[in-house]
């Protein structure tokens, strides 16, 4: 009878624990936005290459180093939590599924940078 009551204990835990995310890492809901603004950032470079006024002002580092800013993080947290993600495929599951739902919402046919996302060649 104790062995049930242990394994019930554990097995409750271990559900709990599903969706936590150590500290260093970046959660679901946040990790989600960023990935989705990395995508949105590398469309908008490709649809931009052809236009040469935005391409030599334009990198493809800079406008990441812009998606990473605008979501308060930084090459290295990215980078971290995205390892942890891929090494954890429950939770980039639940992750990329947030991803889908938002790309059903706003479903377009245009890709859009947000504006926080675009640092114009001026203000440089």
């Amino acid at each position: 009878m104790i062995r049930i009551g242990v394994i019930a204990v554990i097995f409750f835990f271990s559900c709990a624990q599903k969706n936590k995310v150590p500290e260093t890492i970046l959660p679901p809901d946040r990790m989600d936005k960023l990935l989705m603004d990395m995508l949105r950032a590398e469309e908008f470079f490709n649809q931009k290459q052809a236009d040469s006024a935005f391409r030599d002002s334009l990198t493809r580092i800079n406008l990441y180093q812009s998606v990473l800013a605008a979501n308060k993080t930084n090459k290295e947290d990215f980078k971290r939590s995205f390892t942890y993600y891929e090494s954890h495929p429950d939770l980039l599951k639940t992750v990329l599924d947030a991803m889908h739902s938002q790309a059903d919402k706003k479903a377009d046919t245009s890709i859009k940078m947000p504006k926080r996302l675009i640092k114009s060649p001026k203000n440089e």
